[in-house]
């Protein structure tokens, strides 16, 4: 499916980390080289098999890491705008990285298509460097096992066309092939893009996680939350669509350092979040989104997806199917991160991400990670839209002390 969708609309992301190590070029490479070497997709590229559908296939291009030096004005947020604005070659594998260093250590950017990766995927493949760079050995892993689908999409929402209600019963596939064709997007080549980032200090997050163990209330809860108030405050937007990345690993039992798409994405409304109603939206986002972890639900939509969409099926179909999300914005929390702090002399300073090209015209695309005690916000908007960064720290500021 996202392999379809990106063809139309191309839709990668990006980590980026910071590193501690005093290396030379030839051990990034080298680095570099090990971790292709342990993960089967990212030296794959993706063709149309004898049925027409897209499939992997061994890439004899093996992709070289970008190395820069890294001067004293360097800022990572300028190399990201770049990557998301650059499409991936058709006849290459669908990753790119790029390494920029100095005596000191290193910015990692790495660059993935959601054909073959989510961004719990790319802190594998970050922790996997590291390691590398330690001279640790990094062993082979197997192709990946696949869904019945590779991606789930679902929308808790009023149906506001006949293609939500389809999509519980029999899909109408000639409604998503029409909503294929509206003009949902932004057109690709010429569109620019803004990256900002911001950090949230130890006593902001502690204090977050405590009103999270009161209120019992996932933290990923009160940022969307806080997410849509700022909307409010900001744009006037009473009505704010969030969609926001599950992790399938620890529902379904998937294998957590491979390089792999494991994501279901939901769309959650909340509408006019004001100060007085906040632990009220929060409380309705966390059960929305608890509601679909259910395994048996999982598997019942994968098979329903699978249904309206088969690998060889109209690429339209992709694309209107992902158009009836219009979500405003996409969230991905990764959490406190269970990355290593440090391997040997390689130590990871932050990590930032994901950062990711949202597609639908007006799109904000936001990546919360937590690292030790800082918890590390990336905003990613069209580059004429005024950024709410700001917003949304004095709300989870307020949401601290309330």
């Amino acid at each position: 499916m996202m392999y379809h969708y990106s063809s139309a609309h191309p839709r990668h992301f990006c980590i980026v980390a910071e590193l501690t190590a005093a290396r030379l070029p030839d051990d990034y490479r080298r680095a570099h080289q090990a971790v292709l070497s342990r993960h089967p997709l990212l030296r794959a590229k993706i063709d149309f098999d004898h049925e027409g559908g897209p499939s992997f296939y061994e890439c004899p291009m093996i992709p070289e890491p970008d190395l820069l030096q890294r001067q004293a004005d360097f800022d990572w947020c300028r190399t990201v705008e770049s990557e998301l604005q650059r499409d991936f070659d058709a006849a290459a594998p669908r990753h790119r990285t790029t390494i920029v260093h100095d005596d000191t250590g290193a910015h990692v950017i790495i660059t993935l298509h959601h054909a073959i990766a989510d961004a719990i995927a790319g802190t594998a493949i970050i922790e996997d460097l590291m390691h590398a760079l330690a001279g640790r050995p990094l062993a082979p892993l197997g192709f990946p096992t696949a869904l019945e689908g590779d991606e789930i999409f679902l929308t808790f929402d009023r149906p506001r066309t006949g293609v939500e209600v389809a999509l519980k019963g029999m899909p109408n596939v000639g409604m998503l092939i029409e909503i294929a064709s509206q003009p949902l997007w932004r057109d690709f080549q010429g569109d620019r893009i803004a990256v900002r980032s911001a950090s949230l200090d130890e006593n902001l997050v502690a204090g977050l996680e405590s009103k999270a163990r009161k209120h019992r209330i996932p933290l990923n809860s009160i940022i969307c939350t806080s997410i849509a108030a700022a909307a409010l405050k900001r744009e006037a937007r009473k009505n704010y669509r969030i969609l926001s990345a599950i992790n399938l690993r620890p529902i379904l039992g998937f294998a957590a350092g491979e390089c792999a798409m494991r994501t279901i994405e939901a769309v959650v409304p909340l509408a006019s979040v004001s100060a007085e109603h906040f632990w009220i939206c929060a409380r309705w986002h966390s059960e929305q989104i608890a509601s679909i972890r259910d395994p048996e639900k999982i598997s019942s939509n994968n098979r329903l997806l699978d249904s309206v969409i088969s690998p060889g099926s109209d690429p339209r179909l992709s694309c209107g199917l992902l158009g009836t999300l219009n979500q405003d914005a996409t969230v991905t929390n990764l959490g406190r991160l269970s990355v290593a702090r440090s391997v040997d002399d390689v130590g990871l300073t932050a990590l930032w991400g994901p950062m990711g090209h949202g597609r639908l015209s007006t799109e904000r695309f936001f990546g919360i990670s937590i690292l030790g005690d800082k918890l590390h916000l990336v905003e990613t908007t069209p580059a004429d839209h005024p950024s709410f960064i700001d917003g949304i720290i004095e709300v989870l500021e307020w949401v601290s002390q309330s």
